[in-house]
């Protein structure tokens, strides 16, 4: 249940955020009027991203991945629907450092979630399978925002619709279960 559950989730988790990393510049350009502006957005989001990362390393010291997870796929969500709303400059570089702490720690958890729920044996067999399911999301997700945004004529809806993507993803890590029941109750090994 675990490994179909959250392998689901980071489809689509993943589908929405790359789906929203390809279309970041141009959200912001298009609301500011300047390219400038939507450069700085992509480069606010990859500092946050890394800033994110070092942070989100030393928390996992004191909670679970999965509950780090959630709280990542929660945090993406809002990011996303602040995205869909805000037109100022300001807005959106705070949108941007808010998605940005996701960048990176949602792509650096799956793999240590597999590891801490199947043990290292089955590590390789497994994140590999998981991996051929998660590049759809990772594909399909520039696609499909771009799709959303000539068919309903704007970035809002299709935003909204990432942040659905990334509820969807909550939900479905809650559906999973505990990371450490399957190696505590042995079906891990």
């Amino acid at each position: 249940r675990f490994f179909i559950f959250a392998t689901a989730a980071y489809i689509f988790a993943m589908m929405a955020q790359v789906g929203v990393i390809a279309h970041q510049f141009r959200l912001v350009a298009i609301r500011t009027g300047s390219d400038d502006t939507g450069a700085l957005a992509v480069a606010t989001m990859a500092a946050a991203s890394i800033a994110g990362r070092l942070i989100g390393g030393w928390a996992l010291s004191y909670i679970s991945s999965r509950g780090f997870v959630l709280g990542l796929t929660l945090v993406q969500g809002i990011a996303l629907c602040f995205y869909s709303t805000v037109e100022t400059t300001m807005a959106l570089l705070a949108a941007s450092v808010l998605f940005g702490i996701t960048v990176g720690n949602l792509l650096m958890m799956q793999p240590l979630m597999i590891a801490e729920a199947f043990g290292l044996k089955a590590y390789g067999r497994l994140y590999s399978f998981n991996q051929l399911f998660m590049t759809a999301g990772v594909a399909t997700g520039p696609a499909a925002v771009g799709f959303l945004y000539e068919w309903l004529g704007g970035y809002n809806i299709a935003f909204l619709v990432m942040a659905a993507a990334s509820a969807l993803a909550f939900l479905l890590i809650v559906a999973a279960g505990p990371v450490r029941a399957l190696i505590e109750g042995g079906a891990g090994r």
